[in-house]
């Protein structure tokens, strides 16, 4: 996203936001509760968000640095998310843009950077809790040929350092009790996508979705809270077009709209996939309900709530354009 604040440093004007910013309230760290509580990030900085789609900003910016991509550390404590700042200009006359890992307390406060791109059109993107001392996260950017070079690396938390974990893929997950992983594999040569799933040391990867099952675009992939499923939203690429004309859906078998997204499950093991719902989304991002019954959906169209039973939607409020969530409490 290409800025035009180019004053102070993010990192002073987050520090300002978290010492004075917000109403002073202390965020509860994640337990069970009566309502479901999501932290979610979006233009307006990280907030506090209720089913409701009330919110509550807990650390904001001044410029148009954006933050993306929040996850919950294990207990609960910190969020690790990706940090768009705005681009500036460099002495040679380009552009400097991409985005950053940061760090900070389940209530905003004490934010810092973990990683930081070094080169034009870097991206550091989806932090993943491996441990407690553990991310992965995704790189996007060009290695020296040229080419595009997508990869999850892993970074450790204590002392800095980070290493290429799985090549030619991006945008992991992991299962709570840190045993698996579900990640987007692309082919360096097709760019054909596959939802895959690896144990954590990366033994017994097997494809779970792709383009055998006429899936593409995936997105917001997502363990259940005990790990035996996957929910993630996908585009169905079968989806026949007449003359131009719109799709059609004969027997009941695709989609109505040809590009966006629907929500989709598989069983852990590859088993079992299915549309969930369809919703037709762009880009949503997806959590469980502490107990499994539900996914919640946040998309620029609307906010739902899904029953993983029967895959009834139910839109509880308006979509937040490239918002993205993680949940905080239970159901």
């Amino acid at each position: 996203m290409l800025g035009r604040a180019l004053g102070r440093g993010w990192l002073v004007t987050a520090l300002i936001l978290a010492a004075c910013g917000g109403d002073g309230q202390a965020v509860t760290p994640c337990r069970p509760a009566s309502e479901p509580r999501f932290l979610l990030t979006s233009e307006d900085g990280i907030s506090e968000m209720r089913a409701d789609g009330s919110r509550r900003l807990i650390l904001g910016w001044r410029d148009e640095t954006y933050p993306l991509d929040p996850s919950v550390s294990p207990d609960c404590t910190r969020v690790a998310f990706a940090l768009q700042p705005p681009a500036k200009p460099l002495p040679d006359g380009n552009v400097d843009f991409g985005s950053d890992l940061a760090l900070a307390g389940i209530d905003g406060k004490g934010p810092r950077i973990l990683a930081k791109h070094q080169r034009v059109a870097e991206f550091l993107r989806a932090p993943a809790w491996l441990s407690e001392s553990e991310l992965l996260y995704t790189y996007r950017g060009r290695g020296p040929n040229g080419l595009p070079d997508l990869r999850i690396e892993r970074l450790d938390l204590k002392t800095g350092a980070s290493r290429r974990y799985i090549e030619s893929a991006i945008d992991a997950a992991v299962s709570p009790d840190r045993g698996l992983l579900v990640y987007v594999a692309i082919d360096p040569l097709t760019q054909a996508e596959t939802l895959t799933v690896a144990s954590a040391d990366l033994r017994g990867a097997r494809a779970v979705a792709g383009a055998a099952n006429n899936l593409a675009l995936f997105s917001g992939q997502t363990f259940s809270p005990d790990g035996s499923k996957i929910a993630f939203a996908a585009v169905d690429i079968s989806q026949p077009l007449q003359g131009g004309a719109l799709p059609v859906r004969p027997g009941g078998t695709f989609a109505w709209h040809p590009f966006a997204q629907d929500i989709w499950l598989v069983n852990s093991d590859g088993t079992g996939l299915r549309r969930l719902s369809e919703i037709a989304e762009n880009m949503p991002s997806i959590a469980w309900s502490a107990d499994g019954a539900f996914v919640y959906v946040l998309g620029p169209g609307a906010f739902w709530r899904i029953d993983t039973a029967t895959g009834l939607a139910v839109k509880l409020a308006a979509g937040v354009p490239l918002g993205q969530i993680a949940l905080l409490a239970g159901r």
